[in-house]
Protein backbone atom coordinates (compact mmCIF):
# COMPACT_ATOMS: atom_id res chain seq x y z
CA UNK A 1 0.00 0.00 0.00
CA UNK A 2 1.07 3.63 -0.78
CA UNK A 3 3.01 5.22 1.83
CA UNK A 4 0.35 7.46 3.46
CA UNK A 5 0.90 10.62 5.62
CA UNK A 6 -1.86 13.43 7.12
CA UNK A 7 -0.73 16.61 7.61
CA UNK A 8 -4.24 17.50 8.67
CA UNK A 9 -4.65 15.45 10.95
CA UNK A 10 -7.19 17.20 13.74
CA UNK A 11 -8.13 13.52 14.91
CA UNK A 12 -6.16 10.80 14.74
CA UNK A 13 -8.91 8.32 14.58
CA UNK A 14 -9.59 9.73 11.40
CA UNK A 15 -6.74 7.58 10.26
CA UNK A 16 -7.59 4.79 11.92
CA UNK A 17 -10.76 4.51 10.90
CA UNK A 18 -9.77 5.34 7.37
CA UNK A 19 -7.78 2.71 6.67
CA UNK A 20 -9.13 0.12 8.83
CA UNK A 21 -5.91 0.21 10.82
CA UNK A 22 -4.72 1.49 14.52
CA UNK A 23 -1.56 3.40 13.69
CA UNK A 24 0.64 0.69 14.82
CA UNK A 25 -0.39 -1.91 12.63
CA UNK A 26 -2.99 -3.94 14.62
CA UNK A 27 -7.15 -4.39 13.75
CA UNK A 28 -8.83 -2.33 16.21
CA UNK A 29 -10.93 -4.58 18.74
CA UNK A 30 -14.64 -3.46 17.79
CA UNK A 31 -15.17 -4.37 21.11
CA UNK A 32 -13.33 -1.72 23.05
CA UNK A 33 -14.26 1.67 23.48
CA UNK A 34 -12.50 3.70 20.94
CA UNK A 35 -9.10 5.10 22.60
CA UNK A 36 -8.50 9.33 22.47
CA UNK A 37 -6.41 10.62 19.83
CA UNK A 38 -3.96 11.18 22.69
CA UNK A 39 -3.80 7.76 23.53
CA UNK A 40 -3.72 6.48 19.94
CA UNK A 41 -1.00 8.75 19.39
CA UNK A 42 0.91 7.40 22.26
CA UNK A 43 0.12 3.64 21.80
CA UNK A 44 1.42 4.01 17.84
CA UNK A 45 4.26 5.81 19.67
CA UNK A 46 5.04 3.43 22.02
CA UNK A 47 4.85 0.68 19.29
CA UNK A 48 6.87 2.90 16.47
CA UNK A 49 9.51 2.96 19.07
CA UNK A 50 9.94 -0.74 19.40
CA UNK A 51 10.59 -1.36 16.20
CA UNK A 52 12.94 1.14 15.80
CA UNK A 53 15.21 0.05 18.42
CA UNK A 54 14.54 -3.53 17.10
CA UNK A 55 15.83 -2.06 13.78
CA UNK A 56 18.86 -0.26 15.24
CA UNK A 57 20.32 -3.49 17.03
CA UNK A 58 20.22 -5.13 13.99
CA UNK A 59 22.06 -2.08 11.67
CA UNK A 60 24.66 -2.11 14.31
CA UNK A 61 25.27 -5.78 14.62
CA UNK A 62 25.16 -6.01 10.88
CA UNK A 63 27.65 -2.67 10.86
CA UNK A 64 30.85 -2.41 9.56
CA UNK A 65 34.23 -0.27 8.09
CA UNK A 66 33.87 -1.60 4.85
CA UNK A 67 30.20 -1.04 4.66
CA UNK A 68 31.22 2.87 5.23
CA UNK A 69 33.89 3.19 3.27
CA UNK A 70 31.22 1.44 0.30
CA UNK A 71 28.96 4.32 1.10
CA UNK A 72 31.82 6.97 0.28
CA UNK A 73 32.50 5.22 -2.38
CA UNK A 74 28.60 5.15 -3.83
CA UNK A 75 28.41 8.83 -2.90
CA UNK A 76 31.35 9.69 -4.40
CA UNK A 77 30.52 7.48 -7.79
CA UNK A 78 27.25 9.40 -8.49
CA UNK A 79 28.05 13.25 -7.29
CA UNK A 80 31.25 12.81 -9.09
CA UNK A 81 33.43 14.05 -5.34
CA UNK A 82 32.99 13.61 -1.93
CA UNK A 83 30.39 15.94 0.13
CA UNK A 84 32.65 18.61 1.56
CA UNK A 85 30.66 18.14 5.17
CA UNK A 86 30.41 15.15 7.44
CA UNK A 87 27.87 12.52 6.63
CA UNK A 88 26.64 10.14 8.91
CA UNK A 89 27.23 6.55 8.24
CA UNK A 90 23.65 5.39 9.43
CA UNK A 91 20.17 6.75 8.53
CA UNK A 92 18.09 7.36 11.55
CA UNK A 93 14.72 4.94 12.46
CA UNK A 94 11.80 7.41 13.12
CA UNK A 95 8.63 6.11 13.69
CA UNK A 96 5.65 7.11 11.53
CA UNK A 97 3.48 8.52 14.01
CA UNK A 98 6.67 10.89 15.00
CA UNK A 99 7.09 11.90 11.51
CA UNK A 100 3.28 12.77 11.13
CA UNK A 101 2.97 14.42 13.88
CA UNK A 102 5.77 16.83 12.41
CA UNK A 103 3.84 17.22 9.16
CA UNK A 104 0.69 17.88 11.31
CA UNK A 105 2.29 20.72 13.04
CA UNK A 106 4.12 22.63 9.57
CA UNK A 107 0.66 22.53 8.17
CA UNK A 108 -1.00 24.04 11.11
CA UNK A 109 2.37 26.79 11.36
CA UNK A 110 1.93 27.55 7.56
CA UNK A 111 -1.55 28.72 7.70
CA UNK A 112 -0.47 30.96 10.42
CA UNK A 113 2.48 32.06 8.44
CA UNK A 114 0.36 32.96 5.06
CA UNK A 115 -1.71 35.81 6.89
CA UNK A 116 -2.00 39.50 5.51
CA UNK A 117 -0.82 40.93 8.83
CA UNK A 118 1.66 38.73 9.44
CA UNK A 119 2.98 39.02 6.11
CA UNK A 120 2.74 42.91 6.24
CA UNK A 121 5.30 42.76 8.98
CA UNK A 122 8.22 40.56 7.92
CA UNK A 123 8.23 42.75 4.32
CA UNK A 124 9.07 45.19 6.34
CA UNK A 125 12.26 43.15 7.47
CA UNK A 126 13.63 42.95 3.91
CA UNK A 127 16.36 45.34 3.35
CA UNK A 128 15.77 48.11 0.43
CA UNK A 129 19.19 46.63 -1.48
CA UNK A 130 17.16 43.12 -1.72
CA UNK A 131 13.89 44.04 -2.79
CA UNK A 132 13.48 41.99 -5.77
CA UNK A 133 10.50 42.53 -7.85
CA UNK A 134 8.19 39.43 -8.99
CA UNK A 135 7.67 38.17 -5.26
CA UNK A 136 5.05 34.87 -5.73
CA UNK A 137 1.99 34.09 -3.49
CA UNK A 138 4.03 31.60 -1.46
CA UNK A 139 7.21 30.38 -0.87
CA UNK A 140 8.40 27.71 -3.34
CA UNK A 141 10.58 25.75 -0.79
CA UNK A 142 10.22 25.59 3.27
CA UNK A 143 12.39 24.18 5.57
CA UNK A 144 11.10 23.08 9.70
CA UNK A 145 14.01 22.18 11.92
CA UNK A 146 12.81 20.62 14.73
CA UNK A 147 14.92 18.89 18.03
CA UNK A 148 13.67 16.22 19.24
CA UNK A 149 12.83 16.58 22.98
CA UNK A 150 11.82 14.45 25.89
CA UNK A 151 7.68 14.98 27.35
CA UNK A 152 7.18 17.84 29.72
CA UNK A 153 6.94 14.83 32.35
CA UNK A 154 9.96 13.37 31.29
CA UNK A 155 9.06 10.34 29.84
CA UNK A 156 10.71 8.73 26.86
CA UNK A 157 7.86 9.64 24.26
CA UNK A 158 9.94 12.00 21.90
CA UNK A 159 8.55 15.69 21.13
CA UNK A 160 8.81 17.80 18.47
CA UNK A 161 9.97 21.68 18.96
CA UNK A 162 10.77 24.16 16.01
CA UNK A 163 14.24 25.65 16.12
CA UNK A 164 14.19 26.92 12.73
CA UNK A 165 12.16 27.65 9.75
CA UNK A 166 13.05 28.92 6.05
CA UNK A 167 11.44 29.94 2.81
CA UNK A 168 14.62 28.75 0.87
CA UNK A 169 15.62 25.54 -0.49
CA UNK A 170 18.30 23.30 1.35
CA UNK A 171 20.36 19.78 0.02
CA UNK A 172 17.39 18.09 -1.23
CA UNK A 173 19.07 16.01 -4.13
CA UNK A 174 21.69 15.10 -1.99
CA UNK A 175 19.71 13.70 0.05
CA UNK A 176 18.07 11.71 -2.68
CA UNK A 177 21.45 10.41 -3.82
CA UNK A 178 21.99 9.65 0.12
CA UNK A 179 18.28 8.04 0.75
CA UNK A 180 19.78 5.70 -2.58
CA UNK A 181 23.18 4.71 -1.06
CA UNK A 182 21.88 3.48 2.35
CA UNK A 183 19.21 1.36 0.61
CA UNK A 184 21.94 0.20 -1.83
CA UNK A 185 24.64 -0.46 0.91
CA UNK A 186 22.78 -1.61 4.03
CA UNK A 187 20.49 -3.63 2.06
CA UNK A 188 17.35 -1.10 3.20
CA UNK A 189 14.97 -1.61 0.34
CA UNK A 190 12.01 -2.43 2.14
CA UNK A 191 12.25 1.07 4.20
CA UNK A 192 11.12 4.56 3.25
CA UNK A 193 12.35 7.67 2.76
CA UNK A 194 10.22 9.62 0.73
CA UNK A 195 7.57 11.60 2.38
CA UNK A 196 3.40 12.30 1.57
CA UNK A 197 3.40 9.07 -0.63
CA UNK A 198 6.05 9.45 -2.98
CA UNK A 199 8.38 7.81 -4.92
CA UNK A 200 11.71 7.98 -6.75
CA UNK A 201 9.86 8.99 -10.05
CA UNK A 202 7.50 11.35 -8.51
CA UNK A 203 9.96 13.07 -6.24
CA UNK A 204 11.89 13.78 -9.46
CA UNK A 205 9.34 14.76 -11.33
CA UNK A 206 8.07 16.97 -8.73
CA UNK A 207 11.91 18.49 -8.66
CA UNK A 208 11.77 18.82 -12.53
CA UNK A 209 8.36 20.66 -12.35
CA UNK A 210 9.45 23.00 -9.18
CA UNK A 211 12.79 23.66 -10.81
CA UNK A 212 12.61 23.67 -14.28
CA UNK A 213 9.22 23.93 -15.02
CA UNK A 214 8.10 25.11 -18.59
CA UNK A 215 11.68 25.95 -19.62
CA UNK A 216 14.17 24.17 -21.86
CA UNK A 217 17.53 22.93 -19.15
CA UNK A 218 19.90 24.93 -21.00
CA UNK A 219 17.84 28.65 -19.79
CA UNK A 220 17.75 27.45 -16.02
CA UNK A 221 20.52 28.35 -13.95
CA UNK A 222 21.36 27.56 -10.03
CA UNK A 223 22.27 30.91 -9.07
CA UNK A 224 24.68 31.10 -6.08
CA UNK A 225 27.70 32.97 -4.39
CA UNK A 226 31.00 31.23 -5.73
CA UNK A 227 29.03 27.51 -5.92
CA UNK A 228 32.05 25.86 -6.45
CA UNK A 229 33.40 26.86 -3.22
CA UNK A 230 30.64 26.32 -1.19
CA UNK A 231 30.35 23.42 1.32
CA UNK A 232 26.79 22.49 -0.20
CA UNK A 233 28.33 21.58 -3.80
CA UNK A 234 27.56 17.89 -3.47
CA UNK A 235 23.71 18.78 -3.61
CA UNK A 236 25.04 21.40 -6.92
CA UNK A 237 25.92 18.63 -8.50
CA UNK A 238 23.74 16.18 -7.94
CA UNK A 239 21.07 18.85 -9.16
CA UNK A 240 22.68 19.31 -11.88
CA UNK A 241 23.16 16.47 -12.80
CA UNK A 242 19.42 15.23 -12.19
CA UNK A 243 18.06 18.24 -14.40
CA UNK A 244 20.60 19.27 -16.94
CA UNK A 245 20.51 22.92 -15.30
CA UNK A 246 23.83 25.32 -15.15
CA UNK A 247 25.26 25.96 -11.92
CA UNK A 248 26.41 30.04 -11.77
CA UNK A 249 27.59 31.99 -9.55
CA UNK A 250 26.01 35.56 -8.64
CA UNK A 251 28.95 37.63 -9.99
CA UNK A 252 29.01 35.23 -13.68
CA UNK A 253 25.22 36.75 -14.65
CA UNK A 254 25.61 39.00 -18.14
CA UNK A 255 22.48 41.80 -17.92
CA UNK A 256 21.51 42.69 -21.27
CA UNK A 257 18.50 44.94 -21.34
CA UNK A 258 15.89 43.34 -19.28
CA UNK A 259 17.07 40.16 -20.00
CA UNK A 260 20.22 37.93 -18.18
CA UNK A 261 22.54 35.42 -19.90
CA UNK A 262 25.47 33.27 -19.09
CA UNK A 263 28.05 32.64 -21.31
CA UNK A 264 29.26 29.07 -22.93
CA UNK A 265 32.62 30.10 -24.83
CA UNK A 266 31.75 32.38 -27.06
CA UNK A 267 28.00 32.35 -26.88
CA UNK A 268 25.38 34.12 -24.99
CA UNK A 269 22.79 31.22 -22.91
CA UNK A 270 19.35 32.97 -22.33
CA UNK A 271 18.66 32.97 -18.39
CA UNK A 272 14.90 32.34 -18.01
CA UNK A 273 14.44 30.68 -14.74
CA UNK A 274 16.63 31.47 -11.17
CA UNK A 275 16.92 28.04 -9.04
CA UNK A 276 17.76 30.30 -5.97
CA UNK A 277 20.31 29.65 -3.77
CA UNK A 278 22.19 33.08 -3.26
CA UNK A 279 21.71 33.65 0.57
CA UNK A 280 21.49 37.42 1.10
CA UNK A 281 22.74 37.79 4.40
CA UNK A 282 26.01 35.97 2.90
CA UNK A 283 26.18 38.86 0.52
CA UNK A 284 25.93 41.62 2.87
CA UNK A 285 28.65 40.09 4.81
CA UNK A 286 31.07 39.13 2.56
CA UNK A 287 30.35 42.17 0.51
CA UNK A 288 29.77 40.60 -3.00
CA UNK A 289 28.62 42.27 -5.58
CA UNK A 290 26.21 40.41 -8.21
CA UNK A 291 26.44 41.47 -11.92
CA UNK A 292 23.18 42.96 -12.15
CA UNK A 293 20.92 44.94 -10.48
CA UNK A 294 18.68 42.51 -8.15
CA UNK A 295 16.07 45.23 -7.80
CA UNK A 296 15.82 45.61 -11.43
CA UNK A 297 12.47 43.92 -12.84
CA UNK A 298 14.27 41.19 -15.26
CA UNK A 299 12.70 38.90 -17.40
CA UNK A 300 13.23 36.33 -15.73
CA UNK A 301 10.98 33.80 -13.32
CA UNK A 302 12.40 32.67 -9.51
CA UNK A 303 12.38 28.59 -8.50
CA UNK A 304 12.60 30.22 -4.98
CA UNK A 305 11.80 34.23 -4.70
CA UNK A 306 14.41 35.75 -2.51
CA UNK A 307 11.84 36.92 -0.18
CA UNK A 308 10.96 34.22 1.27
CA UNK A 309 14.24 33.64 2.75
CA UNK A 310 13.39 36.79 4.91
CA UNK A 311 9.25 36.67 5.34
CA UNK A 312 9.86 32.27 6.49
CA UNK A 313 12.56 32.64 8.61
CA UNK A 314 13.55 32.65 12.35
CA UNK A 315 11.60 36.34 12.62
CA UNK A 316 8.66 33.93 12.26
CA UNK A 317 9.53 32.12 15.44
CA UNK A 318 8.44 35.27 17.61
CA UNK A 319 5.11 35.25 15.79
CA UNK A 320 4.03 31.74 15.60
CA UNK A 321 1.93 30.58 18.52
CA UNK A 322 1.94 26.92 18.66
CA UNK A 323 2.98 23.85 20.95
CA UNK A 324 6.03 23.13 19.19
CA UNK A 325 7.65 26.86 19.33
CA UNK A 326 9.62 27.63 22.08
CA UNK A 327 9.25 30.77 23.47
CA UNK A 328 10.85 33.21 20.94
CA UNK A 329 11.30 36.99 21.43
CA UNK A 330 13.39 39.18 19.50
CA UNK A 331 15.74 41.45 21.11
CA UNK A 332 13.43 44.80 20.47
CA UNK A 333 11.13 43.12 22.90
CA UNK A 334 13.01 42.16 25.64
CA UNK A 335 12.63 44.77 28.85
CA UNK A 336 15.41 44.87 30.97
CA UNK A 337 17.78 43.40 28.60
CA UNK A 338 20.81 44.74 30.16
CA UNK A 339 19.80 43.02 33.55
CA UNK A 340 19.82 39.38 32.39
CA UNK A 341 22.21 37.26 34.32
CA UNK A 342 24.75 34.91 33.28
CA UNK A 343 22.34 32.41 34.89
CA UNK A 344 19.15 33.52 33.05
CA UNK A 345 20.83 33.42 29.79
CA UNK A 346 22.04 29.48 29.98
CA UNK A 347 18.39 28.64 29.08
CA UNK A 348 18.68 30.66 25.60
CA UNK A 349 20.12 30.21 22.42
CA UNK A 350 20.88 33.54 20.85
CA UNK A 351 20.31 33.77 16.95
CA UNK A 352 20.04 36.00 14.12
CA UNK A 353 17.24 35.83 12.01
CA UNK A 354 18.06 36.07 8.38
CA UNK A 355 21.30 33.85 8.49
CA UNK A 356 21.12 30.05 7.70
CA UNK A 357 23.50 27.24 8.79
CA UNK A 358 24.32 28.03 12.72
CA UNK A 359 25.93 30.96 11.20
CA UNK A 360 26.75 33.74 14.84
CA UNK A 361 24.35 31.35 16.96
CA UNK A 362 25.34 31.36 20.43
CA UNK A 363 24.15 28.60 22.93
CA UNK A 364 24.11 30.53 26.41
CA UNK A 365 25.41 33.84 25.61
CA UNK A 366 26.94 36.27 28.01
CA UNK A 367 25.62 39.33 28.88
CA UNK A 368 28.06 41.62 26.61
CA UNK A 369 26.90 39.79 24.08
CA UNK A 370 23.24 41.10 24.03
CA UNK A 371 24.12 44.16 24.90
CA UNK A 372 26.86 44.40 22.11
CA UNK A 373 24.00 44.25 19.90
CA UNK A 374 23.09 47.97 18.25
CA UNK A 375 19.64 48.93 18.97
CA UNK A 376 18.98 49.81 15.73
CA UNK A 377 19.93 45.66 15.09
CA UNK A 378 17.99 44.30 17.96
CA UNK A 379 14.52 43.56 15.73
CA UNK A 380 16.77 41.01 13.61
CA UNK A 381 18.47 39.27 16.76
CA UNK A 382 16.27 36.65 18.75
CA UNK A 383 16.70 34.87 22.22
CA UNK A 384 14.83 31.27 21.98
CA UNK A 385 14.49 29.28 24.61
CA UNK A 386 16.84 26.70 24.86
CA UNK A 387 15.94 23.04 23.63
CA UNK A 388 17.39 20.32 25.44
CA UNK A 389 17.70 17.85 22.47
CA UNK A 390 17.43 14.04 23.70
CA UNK A 391 20.15 11.26 22.83
CA UNK A 392 18.04 8.18 21.73
CA UNK A 393 20.71 7.17 19.15
CA UNK A 394 22.32 4.04 19.85
CA UNK A 395 25.51 4.19 18.26
CA UNK A 396 29.51 2.59 18.96
CA UNK A 397 30.34 5.74 20.28
CA UNK A 398 27.27 6.46 22.74
CA UNK A 399 23.68 7.98 22.91
CA UNK A 400 23.04 10.10 19.82
CA UNK A 401 21.01 13.45 19.51
CA UNK A 402 19.60 14.61 16.00
CA UNK A 403 17.65 17.69 14.74
CA UNK A 404 15.17 16.94 11.99
CA UNK A 405 14.27 18.84 8.97
CA UNK A 406 11.53 18.63 7.04
CA UNK A 407 12.07 20.03 3.59
CA UNK A 408 8.91 20.78 1.42
CA UNK A 409 7.93 21.67 -2.19
CA UNK A 410 4.80 24.50 -3.11
CA UNK A 411 3.41 24.27 -6.25
CA UNK A 412 -0.08 25.18 -6.39
CA UNK A 413 -1.64 22.97 -3.43
CA UNK A 414 -2.93 24.57 -0.38
CA UNK A 415 -0.06 24.02 1.55
CA UNK A 416 3.47 22.84 1.32
CA UNK A 417 3.81 19.08 0.38
CA UNK A 418 6.70 17.48 2.59
CA UNK A 419 8.98 15.48 0.41
CA UNK A 420 12.13 14.25 2.17
CA UNK A 421 14.40 14.67 5.68
CA UNK A 422 16.98 15.86 6.38
CA UNK A 423 18.56 15.10 9.93
CA UNK A 424 21.77 16.42 11.59
CA UNK A 425 23.15 14.24 14.30
CA UNK A 426 24.84 15.48 16.92
CA UNK A 427 26.91 14.91 20.17
CA UNK A 428 27.34 18.53 20.91
CA UNK A 429 25.53 21.79 21.60
CA UNK A 430 24.66 22.68 18.09
CA UNK A 431 23.59 21.00 15.25
CA UNK A 432 25.21 22.15 12.30
CA UNK A 433 27.83 20.16 9.84
CA UNK A 434 30.29 22.30 10.65
CA UNK A 435 30.05 21.39 14.55
CA UNK A 436 30.33 17.63 14.32
CA UNK A 437 33.03 15.33 12.42
CA UNK A 438 33.67 13.03 14.63
CA UNK A 439 31.79 9.38 15.48
CA UNK A 440 28.11 9.30 14.03
CA UNK A 441 27.31 12.39 13.44
CA UNK A 442 26.70 14.76 10.84
CA UNK A 443 24.10 14.70 7.96
CA UNK A 444 21.47 11.64 7.30
CA UNK A 445 17.87 10.90 6.51
CA UNK A 446 15.21 9.39 8.48
CA UNK A 447 14.08 6.31 7.14
CA UNK A 448 10.60 4.36 7.95
CA UNK A 449 8.25 1.79 7.36
CA UNK A 450 6.24 2.37 4.32
CA UNK A 451 3.14 1.90 5.64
Amino acid sequence: MRARIVPHLADLNTAILSTGRSLDGDLPDSGDAPASPAEAEASASAAGAGEVAARRTRFNDEFSPEKQKALNRVLRDRIGRSPDFSVSPTPVFLPRVLLDRMLRYIAEMSAQLMTPEYLAAATEMIPAAFRVPGRTPHPLFTQWDFGLVHDEAGNLHLQPKVIELQGFPSIMEFMNVLGQAYQEVYGLDGLQYFLSGLDLPRYEDLMRRAIVGDHAPDNVVLLEINPFGQKTLADFLATEKLLGIKILSVTDVVPRGDKLYYRRGRTLVPIERIFNRVIFDQLARDNVRPSFDLTKAWDVTWAGHPHWFYLWSKFALAHLKHVSVPLTQTLDQIAGLGRMTREDLMAYVLKPLFSYGGAEVTVGPRPWRLTKVRKAERPSWALQQRVKFAPFIATPYGETMAEVRIMSIWLDAKLPLPVITLLRMTQGAKAGVDFNKKGWVGVTLAMFDPD
